[in-house]
C-alpha cells in the first residue's frame, strides 16, 4: 500500500498582502500617530490555524490511500486574524480559514504525489536525484486522476495569552467570500469581552498614505509544536504606504469590481488575513496575497463590511476597549495611579487582552513617578479654556438677545396703547355689544300743596297740575307713548 508522510505546510495561496490604509493623507498622519495606533490595536490580533484532512482515491488503481498509520492525509497552515466584535467574531482571509474544495484537493493530492515520488516502489526520485522535477511533471495527471474522500476543513484560533497549541479555541466559519472573489472570511469563537478593531472607510484612502500591517509573518507549524509558544504569538508590526488603487480582475485573482489596494509594506507567509490600519487605528483592509515581499495586494475594508454584517457581527467597541484606551491615555500622561485600576479591570474581564495585563504591571511599577499632582496644579488646558470662554460668551449673547426682545416687545405694546383712538360710534353702525340701558332719573314729584311765596304772608291756594307721563319707562327704557303704565316691566308712573 502506498502511504504518505505527514508534511507541514506554510500558509497556502501565496504570499499574504494587506489592504488597509489611512483615511487621512500621508502628510497628515505622523509616525507617532501610526505607532500609537499599532500599540492600541495589537491586543486584538489572533493567529488562525486551519487543518485540511482527506483520503485520496486514485482512479487509476481504484484504491484509496492515506498515511502509513491509516489516518487521512493532513496538512495545516497559519494566517492572521483580528476580533471585530466583543463577542468573539474574527475577520481573516478566506484562503486561511475557508479554502475552496479545489484548493483543498491541490494541497492534499500534492502530499500524495510527494509520497509516491519518494516511494522506492513507485517513483524512487531519491535514487535519480530529481525529486522536484518528477513532482512537477506528474502534478497535472495526479490532480486529474484522483478524488478526495472524507474531506474536512477545521480552524482554531490562538490568542496572545496562550502558552500551548492545545489551548487553541475551536472556530466556527460564519461567512466567507472565497479567494478569487473577495478572499475574506468571518469566524466565531466562544469568547466574551474580546478586544475589537473598528473597520474604517477605505474609500478615503489615497496613494502614498501611510499604513501599518499587524500579523504573524513566517509562522510555520514546526515552530508551533511543543514547548512554550508565547513568544511566537507576539504579533509583528510593519509599516509602509499605499502605492496604487486597482480593480479586481482574473489577472490578479479577484472578481471584477472588487477594490484592491497595492502596498509596499513587507509581508510574508502568515500575514494573510491580518489588518492594515491607518493612524486612527481603524482597519482599511486585510492582507490577501502578493507578488513579492514588497508588492502586495489588499482587500479593502468596504468590501469586507457586507460580509461582516451578513455574519450578524456588530463592529463596535466594547467596555474592555474603553478601559484599555482610557488607561493608555492616563499612562501616556504619566498618571499611573489612574491608569492602573483601568488596566486591571480590563485584564480581569478577559486575559485575551494581553495589553491590559502588561500595562497594569508597568503602571503599578511607576507609581513613584506618578504625575497626577502636576495635572491637578495645572490651569485648565488651552482647549478647555477656549471652550469655557466660548460657552460663557454664548450664554451672554443669548441673554442679551432675550432682554432686547422683551424690551422691544414692551415698547411696542406701550406705543400701541398710546396711539389707539377711543371708540366713537359711527352713525348707523351696529355696536359690537349692546350698551347697558341707563333709565333716565324719574322727575321730581310735584308738591301736593304750593310752596308759600316769599312775597306774601299768607299764600293763596293753587290747584295741583299733574305732570305728563314720560316718553320712555324710567325703569327699563321701553317707550311708553305717554302711557302711565310700562307695557314691558309694569312700571306705573305716579
Amino acid at each position: 500500500m502506498r502511504s504518505r508522510i505527514l508534511v507541514a505546510a506554510s500558509a497556502v495561496m501565496g504570499m499574504a498582502s494587506l489592504l488597509g490604509t489611512n483615511p487621512a493623507s500621508a502628510a497628515s498622519s505622523s509616525p507617532d500617530a501610526l505607532k500609537n495606533a499599532g500599540i492600541l490595536d495589537k491586543p486584538a490580533i489572533v493567529l488562525v490555524e486551519t487543518t485540511e484532512t482527506a483520503y485520496v482515491q486514485d482512479n487509476r488503481t481504484g484504491k484509496t490511500y492515506g498515511q502509513p498509520d491509516g489516518s487521512p492525509f493532513t496538512t495545516s497552515f497559519f494566517g492572521t486574524g483580528f476580533f471585530i466584535s466583543s463577542d468573539g467574531y474574527i475577520v481573516t482571509a478566506a484562503h486561511v480559514a475557508a479554502p475552496t474544495p479545489e484548493s483543498v484537493k491541490q494541497d492534499l493530492v500534492e502530499l500524495y504525489l510527494e509520497q509516491d515520488a519518494h516511494d522506492p516502489n513507485v517513483g524512487d526520485c531519491e535514487a535519480t536525484g530529481n525529486c522536484q522535477a518528477m513532482i512537477d511533471s506528474h502534478r497535472a495527471s495526479y490532480l486529474l486522476s484522483t478524488n478526495l474522500t472524507e474531506s474536512t476543513v477545521t480552524s482554531v484560533v490562538l490568542t496572545q495569552n496562550m502558552t500551548a497549541e492545545s489551548q487553541a479555541l475551536p472556530a466556527e466559519l460564519k461567512e466567507s467570500s472565497p479567494n478569487g472573489e473577495r478572499d475574506a472570511a468571518v469566524l466565531k469563537v466562544n469568547q466574551e469581552n474580546t478586544p475589537v478593531l473598528l473597520l474604517g472607510d477605505s474609500s478615503t484612502v489615497q496613494d502614498q498614505d501611510s499604513i501599518s500591517v499587524i500579523g504573524y509573518p513566517g509562522i510555520a507549524m514546526t515552530g508551533m509544536t511543543g514547548g512554550n509558544i508565547a513568544n511566537l504569538l507576539v504579533p509583528t508590526i510593519t509599516t509602509g504606504t499605499i502605492t496604487a488603487h486597482k480593480k479586481g480582475s482574473a489577472d490578479i485573482g479577484f472578481a471584477n469590481g472588487v477594490n484592491i489596494l497595492q502596498t509596499d509594506v513587507t509581508v510574508e507567509h502568515g500575514n494573510s488575513g491580518g489588518p492594515a490600519i491607518n493612524s486612527e487605528g481603524k482597519v482599511i483592509g486585510i492582507v490577501s496575497f502578493g507578488a513579492s515581499s514588497t508588492t502586495n495586494f489588499l482587500i479593502t475594508s468596504n468590501d469586507i463590511r457586507d460580509l461582516v454584517r451578513a455574519s450578524s457581527a456588530v463592529n463596535q467597541l466594547g467596555h474592555i476597549d474603553q478601559l484599555w484606551r482610557d488607561g493608555m491615555g492616563y499612562y501616556n500622561q504619566q498618571r499611573y495611579k489612574k491608569a492602573a485600576p483601568l488596566f486591571h479591570e480590563c485584564a480581569e474581564l478577559n486575559p485575551v487582552q494581553v495589553g491590559c495585563a502588561a500595562f497594569d504591571k508597568k503602571a503599578t511599577a511607576n507609581f513613584p513617578n506618578d504625575q497626577e499632582a502636576k495635572f491637578a496644579a495645572q490651569p485648565v488646558s488651552n482647549s478647555s479654556s477656549m471652550w469655557l470662554i466660548l460657552a460663557i460668551l454664548g450664554g451672554a449673547v443669548l441673554i442679551a438677545i432675550v432682554v432686547v426682545v422683551l424690551v422691544v416687545s414692551r415698547r411696542r405694546g406701550r406705543a400701541a396703547s398710546a396711539s389707539m383712538p377711543m371708540a366713537v360710534p359711527t352713525p348707523g353702525a351696529m355696536p359690537l355689544s349692546p350698551p347697558a340701558v341707563q333709565p333716565p332719573p324719574p322727575p321730581a314729584a310735584p308738591p301736593l300743596t304750593p310752596t308759600p311765596s316769599a312775597a306774601t304772608d299768607s299764600p293763596s291756594p293753587v290747584a295741583a297740575t299733574p305732570s305728563p307721563s314720560p316718553k320712555f319707562c324710567p325703569q327699563c327704557g321701553t317707550p311708553m307713548a305717554e302711557a302711565t303704565v310700562c307695557g314691558n316691566c309694569g312700571y306705573r308712573w305716579q
